[in-house]
């Protein structure tokens, strides 16, 4: 019983992608909001929306390099 493995991880990154668009659109928000003009402009929102695509599956990478949370945490402040 379950889920097969390509769908369970195929819904975590769809899921964890729309948390991403969400917190994305609250950015786009407070930047015009506050009136940062450098920020404003549409070339940027959409390289902060690729980096989205690269940063979550690069996660997900290193998350399978570890068993527990303490380990990741000490051996990433190494690195």
């Amino acid at each position: 019983m379950g889920c097969r493995i390509l769908p369970f991880w195929l819904g975590y990154y769809i899921y964890d992608l729309a948390i991403s668009i969400i917190l994305l659109i609250i950015f786009i928000i407070t930047v015009v909001a506050c009136g940062y003009s450098n920020l404003n402009s549409g070339v940027f929102y959409v390289l902060v929306f690729f980096n989205f695509f690269a940063y979550l599956p690069f996660s997900y990478m290193l998350s399978w390099m570890f068993n527990s949370f303490n380990s990741a945490v000490k051996s990433l402040l190494i690195i």
